[in-house]
């Protein structure tokens, strides 16, 4: 069976597919952040970034899973909570 036809089968858009990829891409980023924080040289332990970073993490899995079920209830919390932790980083020059 060919690549696109199991893909339609299952019954996830490509649209779908390419929003599970960037929330495991922001995922993968936030927790790499989060090693570098408590590991790095640098001391970057700053509470509100580390709380985010969880957050982060988390709500990406969330809405993947949600993706997955076919709902997207938790995809715009998972935007804002991104944004919010993109924006820390910026102003701690990450």
């Amino acid at each position: 069976m060919a690549e696109e036809e199991r893909r339609s089968e299952v019954g996830i858009s490509q649209e779908v597919r390419e929003c599970i990829k960037a929330t495991s891409d922001c995922y993968s980023v936030s927790a790499e952040t989060f090693k570098y924080c408590v590991e790095g040289e640098m001391d970057l332990r700053d509470p509100q970034l580390m709380r985010l970073l969880i957050d982060c993490c988390e709500i990406c899995q969330t809405a993947q899973n949600s993706m997955l079920r076919g709902s997207d209830e938790q995809l715009i919390r998972c935007s804002e909570v991104c944004d919010e932790t993109a924006d820390c980083c910026r102003r701690l020059a990450i």
